[in-house]
């Protein structure tokens, strides 16, 4: 009977132990979480360039004023184990994002994407999408009826804008990708569907 009571009394124990050491265990990654989250403390001292600083780092880069653009967001945060501003700013079909670092204002990465969808209109000085569909047609002599699986998005490719339009037309797949600005055929092939 003694036995039986030590054992009980040693797996008592032994179960204590181990939820203590699952909450030490929880602790600790808590802590470490908390440890490497991006943001950090700015200090007050002069040792960073200026939020307005940075953003005009990543305007001059593409040759903008902050008249231009729009969407504007800058946080300083810490990446790449720096202070890094992080600018995003939309400026015409274009999103773009420049991580600044805070002590120098370098240029440490920058990228944009194309921010166009179905829902907006090309800028003005590009042809429109109808156009772009019109010159593929062109190309191969035949009607808009004619196709069946019509598609044209307007995207970057080539170091350039573009409408890529995609259709089929008898038992051939068409892709063509036309130039945004002038309408010339940058690329075209087809193949049997």
């Amino acid at each position: 009977m003694k036995e039986k009571k030590k054992m009980n009394i040693l797996i008592g124990i032994l179960i204590s132990l181990i939820v203590i050491l699952f909450i030490v265990v929880i602790i600790l990654f808590m802590k470490l979480d908390d440890f490497n989250h991006d943001n950090i403390h700015i200090p007050s001292s002069s040792q960073y360039i200026s939020k307005d600083d940075a953003i005009e780092v990543a305007l001059k880069d593409i040759g903008a004023s902050k008249n231009d653009i729009y969407d504007l967001d800058a946080e300083l945060e810490k990446k790449y184990e720096k202070a890094i501003y992080e600018v995003s700013f939309d400026y015409d079909i274009y999103e773009y994002e420049y991580y600044i670092d805070a002590s120098n204002g370098k240029i440490v990465k920058s990228f944009s994407r194309l921010n166009y969808d179905e829902t907006s209109s090309a800028p003005n000085n590009y042809i429109s999408k109808d156009e772009a569909i019109e010159i593929a047609l062109k190309d191969i002599n035949v009607s808009k009826s004619d196709i069946y699986d019509l598609d044209a998005e307007l995207e970057k490719k080539y170091e350039k804008i573009v409408y890529e339009v995609n259709f089929d037309y008898g038992i051939y797949e068409y892709e063509y990708y036309i130039d945004a600005l002038n309408g010339t055929i940058i690329k075209s092939f087809s193949e049997r569907d």
